[in-house]
C-alpha cells in the first residue's frame, strides 16, 4: 500500500542557500519575518500610546506572546519552511555563540534574577499606585530596561534552561528529566 505522508522519512534540508524566488510573495514573507523577530521590541512604545492601562497590558502581551508566532507562521507560509530556516540560521548561531549550553551556578542565579525581577516589578506596577508614580516621567526607559533584562536573563541562563522551558510547551515522549543537568556533564 502507499505510504502516508506522516510515515515517510523527512527530506534532507540543503546546507546551502535555498532557491530564493524574489517577487511580491518573497518580500511580504521577509516583512513578516522581520516582524516575527522584532515585534517584542515594540513593547516599550506601547507605554506612549494614549490608551487605558489594561489595553496597554493586552497589547504588550500580544506583542510578546501571540503576534510573533502569528507573524512567523505567515512568514513560513509565504517563504516556505526551507527559506524561513535559512533566514533564521544566523539568529540561532548568534544565540548559541552568546549563550552556552551549560552555565555555572553563579551565572544561573544572576540569570534567574534578571528574568524574575522584571516580572515582580510588573506585578507591583499593576497593583500598587505608589510604584507607578515612582516611574511617572520615565515609563519608556523603565520598559526598555526591563525588556533588555528579560532577554539578557534568557541568554544568561543558557541553552539547558531554554531546552527545559521549550519542553514544557512541546508534547513529546521525552521527559524534561532526560535533559542532562550541568553537574552531570562535567
Amino acid at each position: 500500500m502507499g505510504e502516508s505522508i506522516l510515515s515517510s522519512p523527512p527530506r534532507p534540508v540543503a546546507v546551502g542557500s535555498p532557491n530564493l524566488r524574489t517577487g511580491p510573495r518573497f518580500y511580504a514573507g521577509v516583512a513578516f519575518f522581520i516582524l516575527f523577530l522584532t515585534s517584542p521590541l515594540f513593547i516599550p512604545l506601547v507605554v506612549l500610546l494614549p490608551i487605558p492601562v489594561g489595553a496597554q497590558a493586552a497589547l504588550s502581551a500580544g506583542l510578546a506572546i501571540g503576534l510573533p508566532e502569528v507573524f512567523g507562521l505567515i512568514s513560513i507560509w509565504l517563504l516556505g519552511r526551507e527559506t524561513f530556516d535559512y533566514l533564521l540560521r544566523p539568529v540561532k548561531r548568534f544565540i548559541d555563540r552568546v549563550s552556552p549550553k551549560f552555565v555555572s551556578r553563579r551565572r544561573h542565579a544572576v540569570g534567574l534574577a534578571m528574568l524574575l525581577l522584571p516580572i515582580a516589578d510588573a506585578a507591583l506596577f499593576m497593583h500598587w499606585d505608589d510604584w507607578r508614580d515612582l516611574f511617572a516621567g520615565h515609563m519608556l526607559v523603565h520598559a526598555i530596561v526591563w525588556n533588555v533584562m528579560i532577554f539578557s536573563g534568557f541568554l544568561m541562563l543558557g541553552g539547558s534552561f531554554r531546552t527545559k522551558l521549550r519542553a514544557l510547551f512541546v508534547h513529546s515522549r521525552r521527559e524534561i528529566s532526560d535533559v542532562p543537568m550541568a553537574d552531570e556533564c562535567q
